[in-house]
């Protein structure tokens, strides 16, 4: 990162990028081909990819690559508290929270796994679709080749849960 006048820009193999306010969070694919990062303009976040700017919100948090570098996932949130995950610029079904953090994807790179929050209750959220609601989701989500898994607290009991694929 540098300075440009009084905005910040990225600079990637001697290649001055676009200049912005702020920058948050930058991440490279897994085979380090593609660059991604969220920035600051006029007061809101944008998650720009390989140089293309994609839509404007008031909080973007977690940036991932898929293992096979083809998809780009974060969270992303309005003012009224409301988040969701983005993939590939396709955002995902509204919660009260959905953890940029626990974005995880399968090892084929086929599905992708979140924590969300609804109703005062966490939930793993796998393709869009949710989990069974849980009072606590005590850790990040570990991707298996055949799912999901995570502890979980229901009524004062601690679970390993497994969310097949």
């Amino acid at each position: 990162m540098a300075k440009s006048g009084d905005k910040k820009v990225i600079v990637l193999d001697g290649i001055e990028g676009k200049p912005y306010n702020e920058f948050q969070f930058d991440v490279f694919s897994p085979d380090s081909q593609y660059f991604a990062y969220s920035a600051q303009k006029g007061g809101k976040f944008l998650v720009v990819r390989d140089g293309v700017e994609g839509k404007k919100y008031d909080e973007i948090l977690g940036l991932t690559y898929s293992p096979d570098n083809n998809t780009l996932a974060y969270c992303a949130s309005y003012k009224d508290g409301i988040s969701f995950i983005v993939v590939n610029e396709e955002e995902g079904k509204p919660y009260d929270l959905a953890a940029g953090k626990s974005i995880t994807f399968s090892p084929d790179s086929k599905h992708v796994a979140h924590v969300a929050k609804s109703k005062g209750q966490d939930r793993i959220v796998i393709d869009g679709n949710d989990s069974k609601p849980y009072d606590t989701i005590l850790t990040g989500i570990t991707a298996t080749q055949y799912g999901f898994q995570y502890l979980a607290i229901k009524d004062t009991n601690i679970y390993l849960v497994e969310d097949k694929i």
